[in-house]
């Protein structure tokens, strides 16, 4: 089992998806159980290693275009929660 850490930027964007956004919550807390059990996340979650200055980061999808950008330490079973949300909202495009 992992042990789950969130940052300030992933708290501070959650915050907006929840005020602003129609989202369902279940399907968040669904992933996040999935990712701290430590099993492989099924492919409809598109779960990815990021490449270039972003490679000590994964990337998976909540929904379509619902993203959890995430950091996992094999050394000491954590995942470190860095971000949600769209692909603007996260890479600025």
């Amino acid at each position: 089992m992992y042990q789950l850490f969130s940052t300030k930027q992933y708290e501070k964007s959650l915050g907006r998806f929840r005020q602003g956004r129609s989202w369902n919550e279940a399907s968040i807390r669904q992933l996040l159980e999935l990712l701290r059990i430590g099993i492989a996340l099924p492919i409809t979650y598109q779960d990815h290693q990021l490449k270039a200055d972003m490679e000590l980061y994964r990337e998976c999808h909540v929904k379509h275009n619902l993203l959890l950008l995430y950091e996992r330490n094999e050394s000491n079973r954590s995942i470190k929660l860095i971000d949600i949300g769209t692909h603007d909202d996260i890479f600025g495009r």
